[in-house]
């Protein structure tokens, strides 16, 4: 082990780092450390960890960091890092906590990624990683998923019906279509499901009133249509709910019944009718409220 973080230091990573062949975990995070990460690291086959987030390093992630059979930790966010991430991530199968976010990556997404069921926690938020997300969705053990703002497209699959133990998912600001599955009715455990400013169509699944873990719930600037089903109002755990700038039109009337968490709604630039409902006179002391 050889922990470095949280300390003032500069320059290059030394290339001897390279050399130390049993080395499991290295840690040189919340440094100022700069350059290209060393393709000699892909040497280091013994290791588990990686921890280089909140640096200055720059250039491209070698490709041998997704050879290493034994990676369990990655940890490259805060840098200055560009091009595609390695293809051959998880090539061993035992990653779980990849977060690279606030970088310049960009390329595809890694199938190798895709098909990781080992992973726990995904972080890419904020780079411009290209790819079809069709696929992902087969991951029984994530527990947080955040890869918005990028430049993902595809549908979202049945697949994610897996993911019982996710708690957090992010994709927004994408360019994902199609219709939301009625697998993700199954996520148990879902406390947040962003899916704003993206393609998606077709109606909000009913099966979203199973998730009665969630606490927010966004699929603003969309194409949505048709209501909102009433079995949102089965959510008594819900704080935030936007829908806005959407096609979704009928009555909102009932759709939020037993809410009586809720402190933001927005439902602006829809095409709804029909009377406020009488819980919005209930919930008005206690929430932001846009219609």
């Amino acid at each position: 082990m050889l922990y470095l973080y949280g300390n003032q230091f500069t320059g290059y990573l030394p290339q001897e780092l390279g050399y130390l062949l049993n080395l499991e975990e290295l840690d040189l995070s919340g440094n100022t450390l700069m350059g290209s990460i060393p393709t000699i690291f892909g040497n280091l086959t013994q290791l588990t960890t990686l921890y280089l987030d909140d640096n200055k390093f720059s250039g491209h992630i070698p490709q041998e960091i997704g050879t290493l059979m034994d990676l369990e930790y990655l940890q490259l966010d805060g840098n200055n890092l560009s091009g595609p991430l390695p293809p051959e991530l998880c090539v061993g199968g035992l990653l779980k906590n990849l977060t690279a976010f606030d970088n310049n990556l960009n390329g595809p997404l890694p199938s190798s990624l895709v098909n990781c069921r080992s992973l726990v926690r995904v972080r890419l938020q904020r780079n411009q990683i290209e790819g079809d997300i069709s696929k992902l969705g087969g991951h029984p053990n994530l527990v947080y998923m955040d890869m918005s703002s990028n430049k993902l497209f595809g549908q979202l699959s049945n697949r994610w019906r897996e993911c019982r133990n996710l708690t957090m998912l992010r994709l927004s600001n994408n360019n994902l279509a199609g219709k939301i599955p009625e697998g993700m009715g199954e996520l148990s455990q879902l406390e947040l499901l962003n899916l704003s400013s993206n393609k998606l169509e077709g109606e909000l699944p009913s099966a979203v009133g199973n998730l009665r873990k969630l606490s927010q719930l966004s699929a603003a600037d969309n194409f949505l249509c048709g209501s909102i089903p009433k079995e949102i109002g089965a959510l008594s755990n819900l704080e935030f709910l936007d829908l806005s700038s959407n096609d979704v039109c009928g009555s909102i009337e009932g759709s939020i019944k037993n809410c009586f968490k809720l402190r933001y709604l927005k439902l602006s630039h829809n095409n709804f009718k029909g009377n406020l409902p009488t819980e919005l006179g209930v919930l008005f002391n206690y929430m932001k409220c846009w219609t």
